[in-house]
């Protein structure tokens, strides 16, 4: 687990120790305390502790924002051993009280990342009942005492139907949101403290999901499939690195690969719920190659992205899109099932490779230079099998535009 870059911290009301910038001259003080395990009582030992300054009411009982022009810092601090703390130099003011420990619950944990990053005033009263508060008055210590109540979690093991466990899978726990009319399965929000909420499985395709509130959940395992691409420095250890993935589906709880045909389960407060598994279906799994051609005379189209479509609930199982190597398209994880082939972008294009500066990774990008577009396509296919060979007509768009160009990622 990684820390939160500060640039996310500023942007919301979460967690930071502010300091005044030495131009203010304000008088600081110190803020001290302990930070306990409510399930043992025992010291929470290496938690992460900050603070940050609570926006007031104004006259207009609008909830007011930071200066632009007043500048902080922000220091994180970790318990000692004991579980106690020591934030230095904290200026007047009242501020938020956030701890962090693996396993255990943050106050901000049923909070959506939106509502954290662009608060509405009433979300603004709902973090300020959930998190604790201290008042600094100048020249005067103040201290305060947290207790961190244990998460639940998940786990299970992850095995394809060899009988060989799933190794490096990425897992994911799923929770409902709204999203305009309709409720969807997302990912939980990054903690103040971590970028990622995601486990991997071990050598043996176990793994564990933690710190988790009590409400329900779908588990989403993904397989993915990459090349990373290496730059080795003469003189220097080691060296920089550039991944590609070539394909990705996801699998959900009840070992499927449709969302909605997911399983959900409910947590309690603190449950320790095992047996979470999955199984991959190798053997229901089926790669798909094929190229787009032109419908007016048949020639091989060497641009264009193909997205597999399931034919019931119009979700995208896995994309790809015409490769430069062989002038195809590869989709390898494809479950057996009725789909629709669709195609975008598809065009005849030039491409050129531009070098970037010596020791730049990668060492070159790619401009592509469009020479004629075609329209959209759709075809259906019906997958029990690998398909070698998929061959799919795109029709005419339009007359071919100024030459384009389109670079890669740099």
């Amino acid at each position: 687990m990684r820390i939160r870059p500060l640039s996310f911290l500023l942007a919301i009301p979460l967690v930071a120790s502010a300091q005044q910038t030495e131009k203010k001259r304000q008088p600081t003080t110190t803020v001290t305390g302990h930070v306990y395990c409510a399930d043992t009582n025992a010291p929470a030992r290496l938690a992460s502790i900050m603070l940050e300054p609570v926006r007031v009411l104004d006259s207009a009982g609008h909830w007011s924002s930071r200066s632009e022009e007043e500048e902080v810092t922000m220091t994180a601090v970790e318990t000692t051993l004991d579980g106690s703390f020591l934030i230095p130099k904290v200026v007047p003011g009242t501020y938020y009280v956030i701890a962090y420990k693996q396993g255990y619950l943050s106050p901000l944990a049923n909070f959506p990342e939106d509502v954290l990053t662009h608060p509405s005033d009433e979300d603004r009263k709902h973090i300020a009942a959930a998190v604790p508060k201290i008042t600094i008055e100048a020249g005067l210590p103040a201290s305060i005492d947290l207790r961190l109540e244990r998460g639940a979690a998940i786990s299970g093991a992850i095995l394809f139907d060899d009988g060989t466990p799933a190794a490096g899978l990425a897992v994911h726990a799923l929770v409902r949101r709204k999203q305009g009319q309709k409720e969807t399965w997302t990912a939980l929000p990054p903690s103040p403290f971590i970028t990622t909420r995601d486990a991997q499985t071990d050598d043996l395709g176990h793994y564990r999901l933690i710190g988790l509130s009590p409400r329900e959940y779908i588990v989403q395992v993904t397989l993915e499939l990459k090349n990373t691409l290496f730059g080795l420095h003469p003189g220097q250890v080691g060296g920089s690195s550039m991944p590609n993935q070539l394909a990705s589906i996801a699998f959900y709880s009840g070992s499927t690969a449709r969302q909605h045909d997911a399983t959900p389960f409910k947590l309690t407060a603190g449950e320790e719920r095992s047996g979470e598994d999955f199984i991959i279906p190798l053997a229901k799994l089926h790669s798909v190659t094929g190229e787009l051609v032109a419908a007016h005379d048949g020639h091989p189209l060497n641009h264009g992205y193909v997205k597999l479509i399931d034919a019931d609930d119009k979700s995208e199982l896995e994309h790809s899109k015409i490769e430069r190597t062989d002038g195809k398209f590869h989709l390898y994880f494809v479950p057996e099932g009725n789909y629709l082939l669709h195609v975008s972008d598809a065009a005849d294009v030039t491409y050129e490779d531009i070098p970037f500066p010596p020791g730049t990774m990668p060492p070159t990008h790619e401009e592509t230079h469009i020479l004629h577009i075609y329209g959209h396509a759709d075809q259906p296919i019906n997958i029990h099998d690998d398909v070698p060979t998929v061959v799919i007509s795109v029709p005419e768009k339009s007359a071919a535009p100024a030459a384009k160009q389109t670079p890669a990622a740099q």
